[in-house]
């Protein structure tokens, strides 16, 4: 009876399966950890991000002390304002109407002289790095981008969400400025491809401009560039367990079928 009571136990699936979920998660318990590792990793700099953009909401508007609609702009401003017209004649428009200081300062007086151009946050003035954003179309694409900053910061409802939620589940200002440049740099393909490429990778017409593009993408496409990244890097660790237990048992050669 006891032999009997134990085989019926043995043939029922639920006994057979608790039994086995135990063992298959510790068969892939560091993949689990590593994904995990991975994910939380990657999140960090998205948080770091994310968050304090979200927070903001560009609550406290611009002074606007300096700013003065359809003011006069130096000659290389006004052909890069030719080139967004062109292109982009909402962003002139916005210029023109709100007139704000755009300025082209040298590196050092740069507040990030890293930057191709900045936004004031206080005052929504804009400089120009002249070290590198030195050409008329590299100006039009730095001011593309600045200028959706400036149109947050002045609540354009052409570009603000309405809600917050629509902030943090659909794009953050900075991604969103991010998205709308690489738009129009695709769009500058067709007249301008060294500056198109200069403007997607920070650097010269190159080879590895795809890159660059794929980088940005993934950076700044939230959420679903991050979400992408993050299950990519989660799969890593399976994909590469898959990949090399296929290529043992190609080296091994055939599984026999009686020892």
């Amino acid at each position: 009876m006891k032999f009997l009571r134990r085989n019926q136990e043995d043939k029922n699936p639920m006994n057979t399966n608790s039994k086995r979920t135990p063992n298959r998660f510790m068969r892939h318990y560091w993949k689990i950890c590593w994904s995990l590792f991975v994910v939380v990793a990657l999140l960090g700099p998205f948080v770091k991000r994310t968050i304090p953009d979200v927070k903001d909401h560009h609550i406290s508007a611009f002074s606007r002390e300096s700013w003065r609609p359809y003011r006069t702009y130096p000659p290389l401003i006004d052909n890069a304002l030719s080139i967004l017209a062109k292109l982009a004649p909402g962003q002139v428009e916005a210029v023109w109407s709100y007139g704000m200081p755009i300025d082209i300062v040298d590196q050092a007086q740069m507040d990030k002289p890293s930057y191709l151009a900045e936004t004031m946050r206080d005052t929504g003035n804009i400089h120009i790095n002249r070290s590198t954003t030195n050409t008329a179309p590299r100006i039009a694409f730095a001011l593309y981008h600045e200028l959706v900053h400036v149109q947050y910061g002045t609540h354009d409802a052409r570009v603000y969400p309405s809600s917050p939620i629509a902030r943090i589940l659909g794009r953050n200002e900075e991604a969103d400025a991010h998205m709308r440049t690489l738009r129009f740099a695709w769009a500058l393909m067709d007249t301008d491809p060294d500056t198109a490429h200069w403007g997607m990778t920070g650097g010269p017409l190159s080879f590895l401009w795809p890159l660059g593009v794929a980088t940005e993408l993934l950076t700044y496409f939230w959420p679903l560039g991050t979400a992408l990244l993050l299950l990519f890097s989660a799969l890593v660790p399976w994909l590469w367990s898959w990949f090399y237990q296929r290529r043992t048992v190609r080296r091994s050669g055939p599984i026999p079928l009686y020892a």
